[in-house]
């Protein structure tokens, strides 16, 4: 296994897209929130990436994620808002429409 280190700050929309084309694995590390390691199996994408091999980063411990899709649809947004904060949503929107109908 190949592993790189790669900065956040060093992180591109084109950069992401193009890890995640190639169908690079992505980790979260022991080194705090500013590294990402990506990893693969595979030797010429290891040559291609400029990886190292796993062996020399002693003492990192990796951690797996998948990184989110930057194409988010309202169905999504409205799916990560919780289930309390969701009922609150609904309960305002019926409010506000009885409001208005009152009117």
């Amino acid at each position: 296994m190949w592993v790189k280190l790669i900065r956040s700050s060093d992180l591109s929309a084109d950069l992401l897209a193009e890890l995640k084309r190639d169908g690079l694995t992505f980790h979260s590390t022991n080194l705090g929130a500013h590294f990402i390691a990506v990893t693969t199996d595979d030797p010429w994408l290891a040559r291609k990436w400029d990886m190292s091999a796993l062996a020399d980063q002693e003492g990192l411990k990796l951690r797996k994620f998948d990184l989110p899709s930057k194409e988010t649809t309202f169905l999504d947004r409205l799916g990560s808002l919780g289930g309390l904060n969701l009922i609150f949503v609904i309960v305002m929107a019926v409010l506000a429409v009885a409001w208005l109908l009152r009117q």
